[in-house]
Order: C-alpha cells, then structure tokens, then sequence
C-alpha cells in the first residue's frame, strides 16, 4: 500500500480498481459529485462559512473560493496534508491573492488532540454566531467514538442555530459474501462502518436533529457505499 500511495494519481486509481476495490474511481466520483451539490445548496440559501474538516489534499475548498465570491471557506486537516496542499497550490493562490483575501483559509487541526473546533476556527476568522456548513468526507470510520462524540457535542454548544454538519459513513451491503468477509475484520478497526441502511445508534442519542440521510453509492466488487448525514443545529 505504501509503494501504490507514492505513486502519481492515475496510478493510484488503477490499482485501487483492480487490487483493493473495482469501481473505486466511480464510488469516489459520487460522493464528490453529492457533495458539490450540497455545497451549492447551501450557498443559495445564504450559508456564508463552510468548513472542510479532515479535508486532506482536496483542493475543492480553494476552487469553490474562487466560484462564490460572497462565501467563506476553510480547508482543516492535519498539518502534514495542509503543508503539501498550501505548497502544491501556492501558484494559484498567490495568482487570486486579493479575490482570495479573508475567504480561503487553510487550518492546521488534529481531532485527537484536546483542542475544541470551535475555538481553533474563531482564531482562524470564523464567526461562531453566523450559520456553518461543515463537511467531513470520508473522516468519521476513523475516529474513535468518543472523539466525534466530543466534536458533536462541541458543534451542538458553540456553533449557532441553524448551522449544518453533513459527514459520510461507509456502509456495505450484507448480502454481499465478499464484503461481510472483508468488512469483519476492518469493522472492528473502524468504528463506523456499518451494513447498509443501518443507523448509527450515537445518532438517536444525540439531540442534534437529523435533516436527512443522502446517498452516494456506487455498486462494486465489496459492496460498499457512502451514506451522508445531514445534522441541523
């Protein structure tokens, strides 16, 4: 994995299709094509923050930037990923510096750490009191469940009314022999991967309300698919 991971992208892609997963690529392709859907939804009805959370080397928060002028974005990951982002696009953010200024920020933050998100993003420019997007694509099958209790509850407390929080959870299909087999093991290993239309229980026990579940499911060889929750403060 660590030889395909040090590969250029194509790459990457090819051998995720024939060795770990086929149809890879296209299952991807969903969920990114959802979530552009959901971000432009919430331009439209005056969202003005969206937070990328746990966004790794996506450059869609600085490209959106660039497409809604009257919307704020932040790209939050780990300092490892921000670095490599930032360098790699140091060009077109230098190129659109002034359109750019006080609407794209890239944020250094660790989940695990004891830090509250909240406080981190207000040091960064974000307003507490104005209603927040904060989209977590692919982050919360590798937190631990007390970590993204904390993050709820965090979101719940400081973040203002009628802000949203749209994550994806993997999800596989029982019926499928391969993907019970192959999922048994890692399910132990990542806290929410769940069979396919199961609800996450730490849902019924949160008061945040659940808006809607969206699906961006690909059929392929394990049998996986992305459900997005969609939570309203």
């Amino acid at each position: 994995l660590k030889f395909i991971l040090k590969m250029p992208n194509w790459f990457q892609t090819l051998a995720f299709n024939i060795l770990v997963c086929g149809g890879y690529d296209s299952w991807i392709g969903a969920r990114k094509v959802l979530i552009s859907e959901l971000v432009k939804r919430a331009v439209e009805s005056k969202v003005s923050q969206i937070v990328f959370l746990g966004a790794g080397l996506d450059p869609s928060p600085l490209l959106w930037a660039k497409s809604y002028p009257t919307t704020k974005f932040w790209s939050v990951d780990l300092p490892q990923s921000q670095k490599i982002v930032r360098e790699s696009l140091s060009a077109l953010i230098q190129e659109n510096q002034k359109a750019l200024a006080d609407r794209y920020f890239s944020l250094d933050f660790d989940l695990e750490s004891n830090q509250n998100l909240s406080v981190r993003l207000r040091e960064c420019g974000l307003d507490t009191d104005l209603t927040t997007l904060i989209v977590m694509e692919g982050v919360v099958p590798y937190l631990e469940e007390n970590t993204f209790g904390e993050l709820l509850e965090d979101y719940k407390r400081n973040f203002a009314n009628g802000s949203q929080l749209l994550f994806s959870i993997t999800q596989w299909d029982a019926r499928n022999k391969t993907a019970r087999e192959g999922h048994q093991e890692a399910a132990e290993k990542i806290k929410f991967i769940k069979p396919l239309g199961e609800v996450p229980s730490f849902l019924s026990d949160s008061k945040v309300q659940l808006q809607g579940v969206f699906t961006a499911r690909e059929v392929n060889s394990l049998g996986l698919g992305s459900y997005f929750y969609y939570l309203l403060n």
